[in-house]
């Protein structure tokens, strides 16, 4: 069994560093991809805010179960009509390792999840 086709999916851009230096910034270069057959949501605070609002603190991008992305990757939300306008070509850090879905009963590649962080200053 595949990943299931999300009928309204988006395509985003995959920037990574061609390496980093003795201080760990990124060199120049590196190399960009897409990735198809993607969708995103909002990633929420995981701390108790007693009467306050949710405060949101990044994306949740979810894709194929083999879809090349990395932790020092950096990914670019298309100008697309499923994105929301003030997200559209906006460009946010992998946090941490994907999430690879997988069932242990049947073997089925269900897909990836992956943190993103906006990318600032």
């Amino acid at each position: 069994m595949q990943f299931p086709h999300i009928p309204h999916s988006i395509t985003v851009t995959v920037k990574r560093p061609a390496g980093t230096d003795a201080y760990g910034d990124p060199l120049p270069g590196g190399t960009e991809h897409t990735v198809s057959g993607c969708a995103i949501a909002p990633r929420t605070s995981e701390e108790q805010q007693d009467r306050r609002q949710t405060v949101i603190v990044g994306l949740a991008l979810y894709g194929p179960y083999d879809a090349d992305i990395e932790p020092t990757d950096t990914v670019v939300l298309p100008d697309d009509p499923l994105v929301p306008v003030a997200l559209q070509g906006t460009e946010w850090h992998v946090e941490g390792e994907p999430g690879q879905w997988r069932s242990p009963w049947t073997g089925w590649k269900a897909g990836v999840e992956i943190a993103l962080r906006r990318v600032t200053g």
